[in-house]
């Protein structure tokens, strides 16, 4: 006769046991890997949510994580992209869309300007952020 199964030990809707495993990971930010433990449900935009690394420099939102050469989905939990114990996660900064990269500018007067350039940004919107700056004769 089979073993009875007993349905109140399986999880239902997603919901994990109250005893969850957890992992450790290490992230990768400039050379130093920092240790965390998580569980494998945690979704990759929780974890950049309670990394210390690069706290100093980025909020959470602009955190990035590649693992095995792919960008991970920051809804993704990291069981579902393979994330296991060991693995190293690499952590990168994306931009601000909103700011764009920085264009470092030195004018005449050897001051040193800053021209924050979008994605979408021709010669002609670059000239026209220069153009923006005070005593300064347009490009």
């Amino acid at each position: 006769m089979a073993a009875e199964e007993n349905w109140d030990d399986i999880p239902q809707n997603g919901e994990a046991h109250e005893e969850e495993e957890m992992i450790r990971i290490c992230v990768n930010w400039a050379g130093l890997l920092e240790p965390v433990d998580v569980s494998p449900l945690t979704t990759v935009d929780e974890l950049a949510g309670f990394i210390f690394s690069a706290s100093e420099c980025a909020v959470p939102e602009h955190k990035l994580f590649i693992f095995k050469g792919m960008l991970l989905p920051v809804d993704a939990m990291l069981c579902d992209v393979r994330v296991s114990d060991g693995s190293v996660l690499h952590l990168v900064l994306n931009d601000d869309p909103y700011q764009g990269r920085p264009l470092f500018v030195k004018c005449e007067a050897g001051d040193l300007k800053t021209v924050f350039c979008g994605a979408d940004f021709y010669i002609e919107d670059v000239k026209e952020e220069l153009s923006c700056f005070p005593d300064q004769m347009p490009p």
